[in-house]
């Protein structure tokens, strides 16, 4: 089994729901503290053959191109976690875990490309985003840490109503507020539940447009363009240039960084 896990969704809670923590010269280590922490839990729960983890870049990508409104309402990043991240992606290698993050690309589009190269692996997510769960399958599983569960494709259906591989239909017809796409506006997630059930996916809705009645189909008429771009937004890209990466463990240098931090608890942990 291997562990992929998005490393933005980690850090991020760890900034805003674990106590500040720094060196004695200032610099900031409660989010590094917790990530690993959190990344040790992982290991001991799950004990993968390896654990992965991938970042979002910084800067533009194809969907923001595509609307500018795309995460537009997220906050800034917080100063205090940008040097954290930072660190991270130069600590985690030492530890023997590889770390994706590739300028132009979200972590979800890394997330899948890696999948798609261990296409014999059975892999396990850890990741709260809502699109993330259009891969869920018989070898791939999302495991929610907070919870300690473990979500299949009947968690899938449990969670959203729907089947894993109509996430992106879903999404496009009700939107996602936390990456501000913007869906068809007035259909909610019961509408949406049920025109999948009967249609099953978003080609078919239209393609079934007349059999529709009512101001739901006056909705789907109006929103067609907004609906196919929406969908757009939330299917995950392979990227052509990743090559994957090998890491070994450094202890010493692994050593250096944390003692450095003055995070001595932590290494003696490791």
């Amino acid at each position: 089994m291997i562990v992929i896990i998005d490393g933005h969704s980690i850090a991020y809670r760890a900034f805003y729901k674990t106590p500040p923590l720094m060196t004695s010269s200032g610099f900031p280590t409660g989010v590094i503290h917790t990530f690993i922490n959190t990344l040790l839990k992982i290991k001991n729960k799950l004990k993968p053959e390896q654990i992965i983890v991938s970042f979002d870049s910084k800067g533009e990508t194809e969907r923001h191109r595509k609307l500018k409104e795309y995460k537009a309402e997220r906050e800034a990043t917080p100063d205090d976690l940008i040097p954290q991240i930072e660190k991270l992606k130069k600590i985690l290698p030492l530890m023997g875990i590889p770390v994706y993050a590739l300028e132009g690309f979200e972590a979800d589009d890394i997330i899948y490309t890696i999948i798609n190269k261990f296409d014999t692996k059975e892999i396990v997510l850890v990741t709260k985003d809502k699109d993330i769960y259009q891969l869920v399958s018989d070898r791939i599983k999302i495991y929610d840490d907070i919870r300690d569960h473990i979500i299949d494709s009947k968690g899938v259906l449990e969670k959203f109503g729907v089947e894993s591989n109509q996430i992106p239909d879903f999404l496009a017809l009700t939107g996602d507020a936390s990456d501000n796409i913007p869906g068809v506006k007035g259909i909610g997630s019961v509408t949406a539940k049920k025109l999948l059930r009967e249609f099953n996916s978003l080609d078919d809705i239209y393609a079934n447009i007349d059999k529709i009645k009512g101001s739901v189909k006056e909705k789907l008429l109006a929103g067609k363009e907004i609906a196919y771009l929406s969908k757009s937004l939330t299917e995950l890209k392979i990227i052509e240039n990743l090559k994957l990466i090998e890491t070994k463990e450094q202890r010493e240098e692994l050593k250096k960084e944390l003692e450095a931090l003055e995070l001595h608890t932590l290494y003696n942990r490791l």
